[in-house]
């Protein structure tokens, strides 16, 4: 599915099966392909995505390939996970997009300990179990939420994807249901909690942030 704005969309699933084949690459310059194939023109806007629904292991997943001008060497592969790619990952062999400098992080512990399972989602305070299938498919085999490969999902592409009114909506909170322990070595709840301002930000818990050593939002573009 082909974003170009944050609501109007456009089914490409043949096209992406037909260009797929020829780099087995997502990347920009198979956003611009689909906007020539489908005569669009075409106006950068920060909400273009290719929505991009796989199967790996017999469980269904769904990425968000973002358009991002500057990146011009941005690419996730195709298929995006694979068992190689999985097993490096189990043994730490990958690094978030971000980091320029090249160490060794247990992100698998991070995410597939603490990320893994959610206890509840909630909007405006209310529980929201019809979520729980979407998010199960946005948290990835990684259960990064996109994270590692770039591919973080905007609040507000939840929001409107799911039919929830952003006028009223005030407050968005997701409780993992494992617990971490901190440097003080107390038991903390891993949460992510957003609310009205944080719209237009990528949905990702402070704990996320502090093992990725991300300092402040603009380090995932």
């Amino acid at each position: 599915m082909l974003y170009t704005n944050l609501e109007d969309n456009y089914d490409v699933t043949r096209l992406f099966h037909k260009n797929i084949v020829k780099t087995y690459k997502i990347d920009i310059e198979l956003i611009l392909n689909f906007y020539s194939s489908l005569n669009i023109l075409f106006k950068y806007n920060d909400n273009i995505r290719l929505k991009i629904y796989f199967n790996y292991n017999n469980i269904d997943y769904i990425i968000y390939y973002r358009y991002i001008p500057y990146l011009n060497n941005y690419y996730v592969p195709y298929p995006p996970y694979s068992e190689e790619i999985i097993n490096n990952y189990r043994h730490d062999i990958i690094n978030p997009f971000y980091q320029i400098i090249t160490k060794k992080k247990y992100f698998y512990s991070l995410f597939n300990m603490e990320s893994k399972d959610i206890e509840k989602i909630e909007i405006n305070n209310e529980i929201k179990n019809d979520l729980l299938k979407y998010f199960a498919m946005i948290k990835t085999p990684f259960n990064d939420y996109g994270i590692l490969y770039n591919v973080p999902v905007k609040l507000l592409w939840l929001l409107v994807e799911n039919n929830i009114d952003i006028d009223n909506f005030y407050k968005f909170y997701l409780k993992f249901q494992n617990m971490y322990i901190n440097e003080n070595f107390e038991l903390n709840e891993h949460f992510i909690e957003m609310n009205k301002e944080d719209v237009n930000e990528f949905i990702i818990s402070n704990r996320m942030k502090e093992i990725m050593e991300i300092k402040n939002k603009d380090m995932i573009k």
